[in-house]
């Protein structure tokens, strides 16, 4: 295999794009082969065509940076835009963030302006105990006179004990 004269094959596949952008993969690779320089297909694809996550990869840089220099991540960027424009609206934001060249999802705007607020008022609140009623000191059985007396005023106040015993019967339908 000859060497190329001016550096790598990367280098000698960018040169023959120069001159012939419309070329294929397959011709480069014939055509370099005449030229005695050995490549393979893979290779020339990725010259020809990049490979995957070049662009994101440039889109972060050229993301502002931070005080301490680092990039800053796009829920600040968010954050900041909110903090500008307090009234804005999620497509709004997603707007005003793609003309300063910044590209992010109408989720993540929308999670970042109202995810944070109200996350106390939704968690479960713990059930109320139950109230507990007292135990009877008498068995059902047993009725004392007072309460006899209790019922005998109950009855006359309806009208009579079929009146009462009318009233006990919608109750008992009522429950």
């Amino acid at each position: 295999m000859a060497k190329f004269e001016h550096g790598s094959k990367s280098q000698a596949i960018a040169e023959y794009l120069a001159k012939n952008p419309a070329a294929g993969v397959n011709q480069i690779v014939g055509d370099l082969k005449q030229q005695g320089i050995d490549v393979s297909l893979g290779l020339a694809k990725v010259v020809k065509y990049g490979k995957k996550g070049k662009k994101r990869s440039a889109r972060r840089a050229a993301r502002p940076a931070a005080a301490n220099g680092k990039s800053v991540s796009s829920s600040e960027l968010i954050r900041r835009f909110i903090a500008r424009h307090p009234r804005a609206m999620p497509k709004e934001i997603g707007v005003g963030l793609r003309e300063q060249g910044i590209v992010v999802s109408p989720g993540l705007i929308s999670n970042v302006k109202y995810g944070s607020r109200g996350k106390k008022e939704h968690r479960r609140k713990g059930r109320a105990p139950a109230a507990r009623s007292a135990a009877r000191t008498t068995s059902l059985m047993s009725v004392t006179i007072e309460q006899l007396l209790d019922v005998k005023r109950l009855a006359d106040s309806l009208g009579g004990v079929t009146q009462l015993r009318t009233a006990l019967e919608t109750l008992d339908q009522l429950q």
